[in-house]
């Protein structure tokens, strides 16, 4: 529902920043797709974590030049993640970047990662409690709004999220 009038008639695609966020990606993906009339493909970068560092050689695959991509993950700590999937994404000519994350612990510098990653929109769920019922939404450089609390779409429940999206 927050994506969806973002994204009408674009071309998209749904980017998962690791392999482990695979499912989330393709839920979101399907969903999209089905609320879009039109095919919504993967994309998907490489990551490895050693000692707490991440590495990795910002290998992207997936179909993302000239498309608007949606940059899926569970969890916002430092924001390099995310930050990290944008560059890739920016780098292989897509035409906008917004992205979506389950948790936002925005941890250390993250605030200043984030922004200067260059996502139109990002937005976050207020998760500070078992259920995650509200989402942030935070305007990015491009514009002077500020974070706006709206409802909540679960990507993790897949009937949820596509009834949610339809509405």
């Amino acid at each position: 529902a927050h994506l969806l009038p973002l994204l009408r008639e674009r071309a998209l695609v749904v980017v998962s920043p690791d392999a482990g966020g695979a499912k989330r990606a393709e839920l979101l993906s399907e969903s999209l797709a089905g609320a879009h009339a039109a095919d919504v493909p993967l994309a998907f970068m490489e990551k490895r974590r050693s000692g707490g560092v991440v590495s990795g050689q910002d290998l992207l695959v997936g179909p993302v030049k000239g498309r608007v991509a949606v940059i899926v993950d569970d969890l916002v700590s430092t924001g390099t993640t995310l930050a990290r999937a944008a560059t890739a994404c920016q780098a292989a000519g897509v035409i906008a970047t917004y992205a979506a994350a389950t948790h936002g612990l925005f941890t250390g510098d993250a605030e200043r990662v984030v922004r200067e990653a260059g996502f139109e929109r990002l937005i976050v769920t207020a998760s500070g409690e078992e259920r995650l019922c509200e989402v942030r939404l935070v305007r990015m450089p491009s514009s002077n709004h500020h974070a706006l609390r709206t409802s909540y779409i679960d990507i993790t429940d897949r009937k949820r999220a596509e009834e949610q999206i339809r509405s």
